[in-house]
């Protein structure tokens, strides 16, 4: 069996009023069909997101991610990493004010390159 490079899961248990025992194993890495879009935002063809991932520990779970298009539908899953799929985003920022501010400065950046590009034709 070999080494799981993202696989610091650990599992945290709590009692229900009825003495049953329930496991929630926890991840630092975000769950794609666990999440919650808090807030988008459209310029041209880019679309900031943030996103929180209810099992990650980072950021209390919050991602910021940018996707070329709109947001892909939460019943697809939402992975925030870079994987070489339609859905997945071309960017990536911490979830905090700063990061929404840079990924706001860099998805205003693509949309005035692509409008400069399509006056050049």
């Amino acid at each position: 069996m070999g080494m799981k490079i993202f696989s610091s899961a650990s599992t945290t248990a709590a009692t229900t009023t009825s003495g049953t025992i329930i496991t929630d194993p926890t991840s630092p890495n975000p769950h794609p069909f666990r999440h919650r879009v808090k807030q988008t935002q459209r310029v041209g063809d880019y679309t900031v997101a943030l996103i929180n991932y209810v099992d990650c520990i980072t950021h209390k779970g919050d991602k910021i991610c940018v996707f070329k298009g709109a947001v892909p539908p939460s019943s697809k899953g939402i992975d925030p990493h870079f994987l070489e799929e339609k859905n997945s985003p071309i960017a990536r920022f911490p979830g905090n004010d700063e990061g929404w501010d840079n990924a706001m400065l860099f998805i205003e950046s693509k949309d005035t390159q692509d409008r400069l590009q399509e006056k050049a034709f």
